[in-house]
């Protein structure tokens, strides 16, 4: 009599994986006006970035720009630091730098930040590959005024020149209005980066760290086109490419 074996005792577990999208330096994506957007105290920021180009010039990521100047902007600095900043109005309400420089070449690096600026004393914390990373200055009791009908711009931080574009590739870019972690919490970590240093699967529409869709999430599955990552999951509106995206020559 044969031994009945269960299929799918040795099968290897599904594993999430992502692909990049490279920016040449004039690449970026943008849109008018941000939708179904409330003012908030919080936000949680995840990014996958490789940087292979343009050591000592600004590169900005991602930018929310309102009238009377930025409400959100993450960039590579001069300095080579990556730094995220948020306003109300035109008051810096939160503000973190990396202490390490971050140079191109150096591979792909995991930027997560939580931010939540409704308490009396607020909190600002940076993890790039899945440990502490910056020093913050932050005030309590604050908002940032996300709905005051600006421009969302992936990889760009203005439309004068420089613009400040991304020299290098980017995947699963995450941003939820919403919500805050406490990121010296390991668990919270998991649900963006795998305790590996991978992408981990935050849902098809990025809903999964919060049980809610985010206001933007971009991803670009291995067997997709390097142009699906221009497509906003997140319920923040779609967005227009301006030049071209072509496959990263390596993944998260």
């Amino acid at each position: 009599m044969g031994i009945l074996v269960n299929p799918f005792m040795f099968a290897r577990p599904w594993v999430f994986s992502a692909a990049g999208s490279h920016f040449d330096g004039a690449a970026a994506l943008s849109r008018t006006g941000i939708d179904g957007v409330a003012d908030s105290a919080k936000f949680t920021l995840s990014a996958w970035i490789n940087l292979t180009g343009g050591d000592g010039l600004r590169q900005v990521p991602f930018r929310i720009e309102g009238s009377g100047g930025q409400r959100l902007t993450f960039e590579r600095t001069t300095g080579n630091k990556y730094n995220i900043s948020a306003r109300h109005g035109t008051t810096t309400v939160a503000d973190v730098t990396s202490t390490a420089s971050f140079v191109a070449g150096s591979g792909w690096k995991h930027i997560l930040a939580s931010c939540d600026v409704s308490g009396a004393t607020g909190v600002f914390q940076l993890y790039i590959q899945d440990a502490a990373a910056g020093t913050s200055t932050v005030s309590g009791s604050q908002i940032i005024d996300w709905t005051s009908n600006g421009l969302v711009r992936l990889s760009s931080a203005t439309s004068a020149s420089p613009a400040f574009q991304v020299q290098g590739d980017m995947a699963e870019f995450f941003l939820d209005i919403k919500n805050a972690l406490d990121l010296t919490v390991t668990a919270n970590r998991r649900k963006f980066i795998s305790a590996s240093g991978h992408p981990v699967d935050l849902g098809s529409q990025g809903a999964l760290p919060f049980g809610m869709q985010p206001a933007y999430y971009f991803h670009r599955g291995v067997s997709e086109s390097p142009t699906t990552f221009i497509d906003n999951r997140g319920y923040g509106g779609a967005f227009a490419l301006s030049g071209s995206l072509s496959a990263s020559a390596t993944d998260p």
